[in-house]
């Protein structure tokens, strides 16, 4: 039996050799893989440095990171960047409504001042109160000047020929015995009226000849020229009404 035994390790000897020579040396089969790549060790390495476009999300790369997390950080970054891309391009197309509405607002007041009549008048004209040239009272010039020019260039949202207008209109302008002139240097007293934000209608009226400021008010017409210089021509009255009053009863 033992001579049996040493007989067949002899022959089967050479067989068991070639076997132990021609075996893998990986411990199982290598599945398929791409064909980029040249043996099964790219492969892997490929596969954990999240190369591989196969590979399934959420498959741990060598950074401990996953292919879903850095797809989500991608994501993120391209989000913000659009947000990002869209703000500026906001904030371009505020700079450029703005600089067209500003460019739009002066040339509408370049227009307005180039309509302004340009009357060539006389200062000896017999409009001009004589009386008034050289007075210095307030008082008295208040009750006495006869003519006015009406300068709201700086008003804004409504012009001279507006303002004109809106006292034309009010009745009780037309009792104080006061007549809107196209010059100033045939006018008593100047009534000028400017504007500040965001609804105010400030408004002097001056000596011509003095530039003494006789009266002062503000008028009130939120975002509108019509209702502006409606209100200016209302509180003008009623401030110059208690001297104009006493000259009209004399």
């Amino acid at each position: 039996m033992r001579n049996r035994f040493l007989m067949l390790l002899l022959v089967l000897a050479p067989a068991l050799a070639g076997f132990a020579q021609t075996r893998p040396t990986q411990p199982f089969a290598p599945p398929p893989y791409p064909a980029q790549y040249r043996n099964y060790s790219d492969y892997v390495r490929a596969v954990n440095a999240g190369f591989y476009p196969a590979s399934q999300s959420g498959t741990a790369l060598a950074n401990g990171q996953s292919t879903s997390a850095i797809t989500d950080a991608d994501r993120r970054r391209a989000e913000a960047q659009a947000y990002h891309d869209g703000y500026v391009e906001f904030l371009e197309r505020q700079r450029r409504r703005q600089a067209a509405e500003e460019r739009a607002a002066d040339e509408e007041r370049a227009l307005d001042q180039a309509q302004q009549p340009r009357v060539h008048a006389d200062p000896d004209a017999p409009d001009q109160s004589e009386l008034l040239k050289n007075a210095k009272d307030p008082d008295f010039i208040l009750r006495n000047f006869r003519t006015m020019y009406v300068d709201a260039h700086a008003a804004q949202y409504f012009g001279s020929d507006q303002m004109k207008a809106a006292l034309g209109k009010n009745k009780e302008f037309q009792k104080l015995r006061i007549h809107i002139v196209d010059d100033p240097r045939v006018a008593d007293v100047v009534l000028k009226v400017s504007y500040t934000f965001a609804w105010d209608y400030p408004f002097e009226l001056r000596h011509q000849n003095t530039t003494v400021v006789l009266l002062a008010g503000k008028g009130e017409g939120p975002f509108s020229g019509p209702l502006g210089a409606a209100d200016v021509a209302r509180v003008f009255v009623n401030t110059a009404k208690p001297w104009r009053e006493k000259a009209i009863g004399k």
